[in-house]
């Protein structure tokens, strides 16, 4: 039972990172379980991670 999506986003960033992938757009959707006034509740969640340059490195892209 996982209460966030934030660890498995960094697992996934850190594996591409060791990789030299270092212009990622990732997501993750799932089921997070809260605990809220003593009960554990189930929610559908989104999560997501941007990181590296707006635009791929190219001969005509200006850098930014």
């Amino acid at each position: 039972m996982r209460g966030s999506l934030i660890p498995g986003l960094l697992n996934t960033y850190r594996y591409n990172a060791n990789r030299q992938q270092s212009r990622l757009r990732l997501f993750e959707t799932g089921l997070v379980f809260l605990k809220e006034d003593g009960e554990i509740l189930q929610k559908e969640m989104v999560g997501g991670l941007i990181t590296g340059k707006r635009k791929p490195e190219s001969w005509c892209n200006i850098e930014r």
